[in-house]
């Protein structure tokens, strides 16, 4: 009699169990899972900031003696103008704190877009001499900057002799936004 209500536990905790045990699950539902496929990326594409990249017809060639691409060359431009982005921040920030305050209705224009015609000489170790032809800015401090980082970091391969020299347009956007698709 002592030991009845510990036998009455065991056998409610076995009818649990047996209870548990023969219920049936529920179907898991079928799921199939559609992976996604990448958009096309094409080979010129990347991140470019507020540069507008110049084409293969906006490059005028001056002199090619080192017989080099012109596809490459122009492949290589595009690449290193994206570098070029950030360094008219601070000619933006100044002139956006000494602008007026832009109405909604008014529409958004490119007068305040930066153009500038840049002679390159690329010469047979494959460094950059930069000289700027014009510029709708008169900031001497990003002419400056601008010549500084070209001759600094851009870099070319080697060639058994000759010179390269070209022009090609570079145009900064005053208006951007990395969120925004262009």
């Amino acid at each position: 009699m002592r030991n009845l209500p510990l036998i009455f536990l065991a056998f409610v905790i076995a009818v649990m169990v047996v209870a548990l045990l023969r219920i049936q699950q529920a179907p898991a539902p079928i799921v199939t899972i559609i992976p996604a496929e990448p958009a096309p990326v094409s080979p010129m594409a990347g991140y470019t900031g507020r540069m507008v990249m110049p084409s293969i017809n906006d490059i005028y060639v001056l002199e090619n003696t080192a017989n080099r691409d012109l596809n490459q060359i122009a492949q290589y431009i595009q690449g290193r103008a994206a570098g070029l982005h950030w360094l008219a921040a601070e000619h933006f920030k100044a002139k956006k704190k000494s602008r007026k305050k832009p109405s909604r209705l008014q529409p958004l224009s490119s007068e305040g877009d930066i153009l500038m015609g840049i002679k390159l000489s690329l010469d047979s170790l494959g460094q950059f001499e930069s000289q700027i032809l014009f510029s709708n800015v008169n900031d001497e401090a990003l002419n400056a900057l601008v010549q500084q980082h070209i001759s600094q970091f851009w870099r070319y391969r080697k060639s058994a002799g000759g010179r390269f020299e070209m022009w090609a347009p570079f145009v900064w956007k005053q208006d951007w936004s990395p969120f925004v698709a262009k």
